[in-house]
Formats: C-alpha cells, structure tokens, sequence
C-alpha cells in the first residue's frame, strides 16, 4: 500500500513499511535500484536523501547476493561515495573491478579511478 506524503517517489512510501518489505525481500536488482536512486537521483534534494536507507539497501543487496556478485559490490562503493566513506568505496570498487567479467572491467576500473581521483583530492585538503 501506498501512501502519498509527497511529490517524490520516495515520498510515497512510510519508511517503517519500507524497512519491512526491505526485510523479506530477496531481490538484489530492486535492492541496488532503490539504493542508487536514494544516492543520486537529483530530484532528491541533499537534506532529504536517506543514505542509511540507501546503505540499507546496498548492504541487503550484498548479502543476497552472497557477497561476490560485482554489480552489488559497485552500488556499495556508489553509496559509500556519495555518503563520503571514499576509502571504503574505493575498496568496495575494487572488488568488484576483480570479481567482473572481463568485458565489464573497463567500467569498473573507470568508475574506481573516479574514486581514487577523489581520494587524492580529499587526502590533499588535508595535508596527506
């Protein structure tokens, strides 16, 4: 059951009603879907981005998954990105640069250089 709080998708659904569907569901596509909308969808304004959901998600996804399917481990590194845990995303990435298949490597790797740029920039505000 829907309930409409407001113009927005993620609106639309109470988040406990969210959590407990998150719960009982075994399907990793959707689970990386929700996850990635939550961390990039621009429509969403920063303030009202739910990134303990989004990680929530990506995490269920992971587990679902069994911890070696490469496009979960990426949502995970998209997530932890976008909530500024950048080591953690980098070596999230990483993994799933090494778990893909060959023909997916290149934009695997493209995505964690992104990350490693990133970290680069991050460790230089700071002196390191």
């Amino acid at each position: 059951m829907l309930t409409d709080f407001g113009t927005h998708p993620a609106d639309r659904v109470p988040k406990a009603e969210l959590h407990a569907h998150l719960e009982g569901t075994i399907h990793p596509p959707a689970l990386r879907m929700l996850a990635e909308t939550i961390a990039t969808d621009p429509t969403i304004d920063q303030e009202d981005r739910d990134m303990e959901l989004a990680l929530e998600a990506a995490e269920a996804a992971m587990e679902v998954s069994g911890g070696r399917a490469p496009d979960a481990l990426a949502t995970l590194a998209l997530v932890q990105y976008h909530r500024g845990e950048v080591e953690a995303a980098i070596g999230s990435q990483k993994r799933a640069w090494m778990l893909a298949r060959p023909r997916f490597k290149d934009e695997y790797k493209r995505v964690l250089r992104t990350y490693q740029g990133a970290a680069g920039r991050t460790s230089g505000l700071r002196g390191g």
